[in-house]
Formats: C-alpha cells, sequence, structure tokens
C-alpha cells in the first residue's frame, strides 16, 4: 500500500508541475491476488495524452519500456462522483489522499 501511495504522490508532483493538479486518490487490495490497485479523481487541465505518459513515467512503465495499465474516463456531472469517493474513504482496508495543487508535499496531507 505504501508503494501505491508513493506512486501516486509522485503522479501528483509531476503533473502539478505543468498545470495545477487537484487529486482525489484511493489505494485498496486486489481481489483476488497480492497487491494493491490505484483509483483516483484528477482535476487539471491536462489533456488525456498528457496525464497518460505522466501516469506512465511515473508508475515506472516508461523505465521498463512498457505501458503499465491504465484506464482513464472523462469525469461525467451527476454519475455518482461523490459515492465513489465515500465509498473508498469508508473501506477498512483502503488508504486515501486529497493532493492539492502548489501545496508543499509535507502540508499535503488532509485527513488520514
Amino acid at each position: 500500500m505504501k508503494s501505491a501511495r508513493r506512486s501516486m504522490v509522485r503522479f501528483h508532483e509531476r503533473a502539478n508541475q505543468t498545470a495545477p493538479t487537484t487529486m482525489f486518490f484511493a489505494c485498496e487490495p486486489y481481489d483476488v491476488k497480492d497487491g494493491y490497485h490505484v483509483h483516483a479523481l484528477v482535476k487539471s487541465d491536462l489533456g488525456w495524452k498528457s496525464i497518460f505518459e505522466c501516469y506512465q513515467v511515473t508508475s515506472g512503465g516508461k523505465k521498463l519500456k512498457q505501458n503499465q495499465r491504465a484506464q482513464i474516463s472523462k469525469y461525467e456531472v451527476g454519475m455518482g462522483g461523490a459515492l465513489y469517493c465515500a465509498k473508498y474513504i469508508s473501506k477498512k482496508l483502503s488508504d486515501w489522499d486529497i493532493l492539492l495543487p502548489n501545496v508543499n508535499i509535507a502540508d499535503n496531507v488532509l485527513f488520514r
């Protein structure tokens, strides 16, 4: 879980260098195998391609010369974004955070 958290913090830091980026993320264990996966809501002026590229760099995909799996969808108002966030906040085995734009990472942790 610590590795999943670090990858999301790195993703946010890299995206935030180009455009102010606000992000909610949640890490949770896989159902059928060891390890963790991440869900995120990202608000940024970065385009789809830039967000995907940023994730590939910070997740290690570029270093391995392969793309890490990422499913990116446009946020649709009225489709339950608040419920999406609340679902992960209330799970016992998940870790989550909200990262704000242009804020010192040491000051960036709101809740835990």
